[in-house]
């Protein structure tokens, strides 16, 4: 079972993940880190939207996928019946 995060929990993560990356551009590119903070935001903000979308779209296509097989049989049952 997966455990719900709260949102104060998430957002610490995100700010902590978007520091990393801020550090390793500064690293890679000079300049302060902090010039590449809300970059590094955005990209993670971006990243999770991307993952959570991948999820729902994942899980919208077994439930499809679901129905439609309910539905085959429920046809196919319908014609033996007749």
């Amino acid at each position: 079972m997966e455990t719900r995060k709260t949102r104060k929990t998430m957002k610490s993560e995100r700010f902590k993940k978007a520091w990393k990356l801020a550090k390793k551009a500064s690293v890679k590119f000079g300049g302060s880190s902090r010039e590449y903070f809300a970059e590094a935001l955005r990209a993670v903000w971006a990243e999770e939207k991307a993952a959570k979308a991948a999820k729902t779209n994942k899980t919208n296509k077994s439930n499809k996928s679901n129905k439609s097989n309910k539905s085959n049989k429920s046809n196919k049952t319908n014609k033996t019946n007749k």
